[in-house]
């Protein structure tokens, strides 16, 4: 919200203008949807409690009849879901045209269904950022400091008890809303599902997306691959080499850090046959393993 200002400034280049509105309508667009959804589920209440009225005071000879607007819903709906989706399909699409970028994402059946994957997780997280971004862009116009501290990039991961903390008003929220429309205007209710359902699993989701164990099943499975993983730069190699060579040197002195080297002294493993577990061990791709 803050770099509203800056949009205005002399000898700002055009796309950096861009970036910094849509950093912006990034955040307003969570109140925005927020406001929807509350106003749509307030409406949907009345309409339901309220009996239709057919006719009008006044002189009026013929009934007013409800209006059912399906083709401008059905508009509607068709453009949000090409808002949401389309970005995505083109990128899949330019992606499978190209066999070797298709390779580095896995081929083609598993980027497809990483695809769907990472549609499905979207809408359960998305009812969660908008109230968490609502939030952010309410204390930023009432003038209060909102805190950007650094990612922890570790793999500490989210406990449940920190998860729920946080969130515990977003499940509150979720529980209470979901059972007045289920009362109220039950039919309206379903379609507020996927929006409900992020919200009363927000805690279970923040917690098991933040473990690194969640990632491995996922590229155990070959899901969710970016070409850094299957195919890794020269940098990530030079890396991956010179732990390699750290490790090698710790396990010939007697101090192995893998458990893999470990298991292969106990076993009876060759001293040749060691190096190759290391490797194999350090590889980042998906089935590297054994």
């Amino acid at each position: 919200m803050q770099h509203a200002r800056v949009l205005g400034f002399p000898g700002l280049h055009p796309l950096s203008r861009v970036h910094f509105l849509t950093g912006i309508v990034s955040y307003v667009s969570s109140p925005m949807w927020l406001a929807l959804l509350l106003v749509s589920s307030l409406v949907s209440a009345i309409e339901t409690t309220r009996k239709p009225q057919y006719f009008l005071p006044g002189p009026h000879t013929l009934p007013q009849w409800p209006q059912i607007r399906a083709g401008e819903t059905a508009v509607l709906f068709a453009l949000t879901l090409a808002v949401l989706l389309l970005p995505k399909i083109l990128a899949a699409i330019l992606t499978l045209r190209d066999s070797q970028l298709r390779r580095q994402f896995g081929g083609a059946a598993r980027l497809c269904a990483s695809l769907i994957v990472e549609q499905f997780f979207s809408v359960l997280l998305a009812p969660s950022m908008m109230l968490f971004h609502s939030t952010f862009v309410a204390q930023t116009l009432l003038g209060k400091v909102v805190s950007w501290n650094a990612q922890d990039r570790s793999e500490r991961g989210v406990t449940l008890r920190e998860a729920f903390r946080r969130e515990k008003w977003h499940l509150a929220f979720g529980l209470a809303w979901g059972a007045i429309m289920l009362r109220v205007a039950p039919r309206f209710f379903w379609w507020l599902t996927p929006v409900l359902i992020g919200l009363i699993c927000g805690v279970g989701l923040t917690a098991w997306t933040s473990r690194t164990s969640a990632g491995r099943i996922a590229r155990g499975w070959g899901l969710l691959l970016t070409p850094e993983e299957t195919t890794p730069p020269r940098e990530l190699r030079a890396l991956r080499d010179a732990n390699l060579d750290a490790i090698a040197a710790s396990a010939a002195s007697g101090s192995s850090m893998l458990a893999c080297a470990t298991a292969g002294k106990t076993s009876g493993e060759s001293p040749a046959r060691r190096p190759a577990r290391l490797e194999s061990a350090l590889d980042p791709r998906p089935g590297a393993r054994s």
